[in-house]
């Protein structure tokens, strides 16, 4: 038994060691030539390479098990950049990005990297674990976290030069106008990104004769009488004489070192002449709520950039995939047959529904249209802007039979379904009809071209299907044209975006090939879009446009 164990750990360790670009007699079988290849920095044995999705036809994403994010340019291979992780051997999520960030989990803390610089712009500690991807648009990233929570968090604002014709023609329009970040000083905007202190600092001096604060002594509780304790208090000024307000809001020309509290009970109480009373609570106070408080109040150390939370949700059931967004709605599924659809505004519920089974993998998008593989055996497509509250707007359900463990990948021309021991089925996207079919063994899904389906089995071999034949018309299926074996690359990759076909080996190894026909020299882009364009509002007679 000793031997045989250690036969096998030998084994792993040379199949390790053993993964290297696949020859010119290898690719010539099935018809394929190497585009590029390069290797992803391991730090050590215990490094491998986790994920790997493909962003576009010009970029792809990849983490490894301890901690690094690195980014390829899709076309040439060349790395572009790395980022790691402060901490290492955590659970390596997918990622998501729009057109300025990369989103990526750390335990608990969100990162935004500059997708093109892979510079870091700032983290978010999230108030809880995450525990599926997160998913983001142009303004905003949602996160799950805990399970059942959706938050949704806004994006700082993009810097703009202002165009000084647009800033004059927004102050003929009002002060409202000058709110565009186009139409901002950068450095404004800038420092709107960050945190501000509990007291406004930017008063202008118009304005400040009316927002003076003044102190006031108010009864503690039931107390007839005023109480108050001696407390470190902020004066007006910095420039002596110092001065204090009396009840009238005149002037006291008086320079207290202590001044006093209107109750030993917090929030601390100050009226203010222009917004009544406020609750604030001074920087340094007799009786912190916590130690935590203290150490905040003591750190003078400057904050970071800090993102606003627009909305929270919170689900009866957990949140297990990462949301879908269309124009107007986020939605949120489960490991159960609930899904629901949320605002994207303000996270109010809009339909909160039942599938006729539980999900069975990550549901897929394209356009306003949601896929999700169900434990039934059924593909079923719904409009993702329609439906009820309590009823999904159903398109076609197609039973394509099978686990259906892993995502759909909608195509311009069908959308294919893999499934461990269930080969790769295709689904036609008018009908819901299922049109073709791999061999059952043939079921992870590598990349489709206008004329080819590329896929693996469980033991490395790589197949080619045509996939505009069918060899069995009673079962769809349709045999390969082509086989060989590349045992030295363990990670599944499957291109959902181009006609790529991209290899990864435990060792860091990153093959990408292609068909070896002409035609496909440039990147073929088989992915429809994810949304459909925002539909465009009727202009208003009289109304002047600014551009971003």
């Amino acid at each position: 038994m000793r031997c045989l164990l250690a036969l096998v750990i030998i084994t792993g360790t040379l199949t390790r060691q053993m993964a290297e670009p696949p020859s010119a007699a290898t690719l010539d079988k099935l018809g394929l030539r190497t585009e590029w290849v390069n290797a992803v920095p391991l730090n050590g044995e215990r490094d491998a390479i986790a994920t790997v999705q493909v962003a576009d036809a010009r970029q792809v994403f990849v983490q490894t098990r301890l901690g690094l994010l690195v980014a390829f340019d899709a076309g040439t291979g060349e790395r572009q950049w790395s980022f790691r992780y402060d901490t290492a051997d955590s659970t390596p999520y997918y990622v998501a990005w729009n057109d300025r960030y990369v989103f990526a989990y750390s335990v608990v803390k969100l990162y935004a990297i500059q997708r093109i610089t892979g510079v870091l712009d700032f983290t978010q500690n999230l108030p809880l674990a995450p525990t599926a991807p997160p998913a983001a648009d142009a303004t905003t990233v949602y996160c799950i976290m805990g399970g059942n929570r959706l938050g949704a968090f806004d994006l700082p604002a993009g810097l703009a030069m202002p165009d000084p014709k647009l800033v004059k023609a927004a102050g003929r329009l009002g002060n409202t106008a000058t709110v565009a970040p186009a139409l901002q000083n950068p450095a404004d905007v800038v420092a709107g990104r960050y945190p501000a202190s509990s007291r406004n600092l930017n008063i202008p001096a118009e304005e400040f004769e009316q927002r003076r604060i003044r102190l006031t002594a108010e009864p503690a509780g039931s107390f007839g009488t005023t109480q108050r304790t001696a407390s470190l208090s902020v004066v007006a000024t910095l420039r002596p004489p110092f001065s204090a307000f009396d009840d009238q809001g005149r002037y006291l020309n008086s320079t207290p070192s202590l001044n006093v509290l209107a109750s030993l009970r917090q929030p601390y109480h100050l009226a203010d002449p222009t917004a009544k009373s406020t609750q604030r609570t001074p920087s340094i106070s007799a009786i912190p709520p916590s130690l935590a408080s203290l150490y905040a109040s003591t750190d003078l150390r400057p904050r970071g950039v800090e993102l606003s939370m627009r909305w929270n949700y919170g689900s009866t059931v957990p949140l297990t995939q990462m949301p879908l967004i269309s124009r107007n709605r986020i939605w949120g599924l489960t490991n159960t047959p609930v899904i629901a659809a949320l605002t994207i505004d303000g996270g109010r519920t809009q339909v909160d529904a039942r599938l006729s089974a539980g999900p069975t993998a990550q549901a897929a998008q394209a356009e306003d249209i949601g896929y999700v593989p169900q434990q039934d055996g059924y593909l079923t497509a719904f409009d993702l802007d329609g439906g009820s509250a309590r009823t999904l707007r159903v398109l076609w359900k197609a039973n394509v039979g099978g686990l259906m463990n892993a995502p759909p990948v909608p195509t311009k021309t069908g959308i294919y379904q893999p499934g461990t021991n269930s080969g790769i089925a295709r689904v036609d996207l008018v009908s819901g009809e299922v049109v073709w079919r791999t061999r059952n063994t043939s079921d992870r899904l590598l990349a489709i071209n206008d004329e080819h389906v590329y896929a693996r089995d469980a033991h490395g071999a790589v197949y080619v299907y045509d996939r505009n034949t069918v060899n069995d018309v009673s079962t769809k299926r349709s045999d390969p044209v082509a086989a060989a074996d590349l045992p030295g690359f363990t990670v599944s990759v499957t291109n959902s975006k181009t006609d790529r076909i991209f290899l990864a080996g435990d060792n860091g190894l990153f093959v990408c090939l292609r068909d070896a026909a002409p035609k496909y020299l440039i990147p073929l882009v088989v992915a429809p879009p994810k949304t459909l364009p925002p539909v465009k509002k009727p202009a208003i007679p009289g109304e002047v446009k600014i551009a971003n």
